[in-house]
């Protein structure tokens, strides 16, 4: 269409998604028989943060890409390899700032947020590079125990009942007994769900969506972060993002808000990114992880 902004075609993407009931973001583990996800990496193997991780995991699942690296046109060439004749790029999303003078006085200075984006290809679009952009390991994913590096974030676990959550007003998060799960990595990936919940906590991130009551716009805001927090964090150590809830109602309620106000997801994503990376800093410091796994490089929504 004449006119389409690339953000538009990732929005209309998701949305469409949304309103057929698919959380899109989920179907790189669907979509695979190994049940495993490679975080997407950048030329330099630095992770993309962000918007930039969703939309590219879902991208890789809907060509059936197994290379974790996307590679702008010129990267690719320094690389020593060439994008495919015919293959579509997807767009990334760079966050710039400007600063704008409305007169001498610095004090009227005034600093502009925008986006740009830029066409990226997955190695799998190309041809001629090296193996090492097609890894056969989980090289990309960190191999702390994902149990310690949850443990390392300070915030009380109370375990009994057969419900999962975080309460703001206790600061606690509430999970069944270990054995009551499926499996322990549905026990990991629903208490990495609460913990992004409670990132949110005003002594911590202060995240504040205006929630009035449940199911409201900011409470659904609120769940759509810890969602897509849950994919974040659980893709850097290879889990499946399943929790007990599915918050189907939710998905309806998303599709809405994100096609009356697209920057309401990236607004999200943001937030899950930071959520995500306020975690991982308390591993780090334990040295628990690596740097490169608890960073998210420069392209990260602010």
């Amino acid at each position: 269409m004449a006119g389409e902004k690339p953000i538009d075609r990732i929005v209309d993407q998701i949305v469409a998604a949304l309103e057929k009931g698919v959380r899109p973001w989920r179907k790189p583990w669907d979509a695979r028989s190994c049940g495993e996800v490679h975080l997407p990496l950048r030329a330099d193997g630095q992770p993309f943060g962000g918007m930039n991780a969703i939309t590219l995991l879902m991208a890789g699942a809907a060509g059936g890409y197994t290379s974790p690296f996307w590679l702008t046109y010129a990267q690719a060439k320094r690389a020593g390899g060439q994008v495919r004749k015919g293959e579509r790029s997807m767009p990334a999303i760079l966050y710039k700032t400007r600063i704008v003078e409305d007169s001498e006085d610095d004090e009227d200075a005034r600093v502009l947020r925008y986006l740009k984006c830029y066409p990226v290809f997955c190695a799998d679009q190309c041809d001629g590079l090296s193996d090492a952009f097609y890894p056969v390991n989980r090289d990309a994913i960190d191999n702390a125990p994902v149990d310690k590096v949850l443990d390392a974030f300070p915030v009380e676990l109370r375990h009994g009942g057969d419900r999962a959550f975080y309460q703001p007003s206790g600061d606690f998060i509430q999970l069944p007994m270990p054995e009551a799960f499926e499996s322990p990595e549905t026990y990991l990936t629903t208490k990495a769900h609460e913990q992004i919940h409670a990132t949110g906590h005003e002594k911590r991130l202060d995240r504040d969506f205006e929630s009035k009551r449940w199911g409201d716009e900011g409470y659904a805001i609120e769940e759509l972060v810890a969602e897509l927090g849950s994919v974040l964090l659980c893709a850097r150590f290879a889990l499946k993002p399943e929790h007990l809830h599915s918050h189907a109602a939710y998905i309806g309620h998303w599709a809405e808000t994100i096609r009356s106000h697209p920057n309401a997801l990236l607004s999200a994503a943001s937030h899950a990114d930071k959520a995500v990376n306020y975690i991982l800093a308390f591993s780090l410091g334990k040295g628990l992880i690596s740097p490169k796994i608890a960073t998210q490089g420069k392209e990260v929504a602010a």
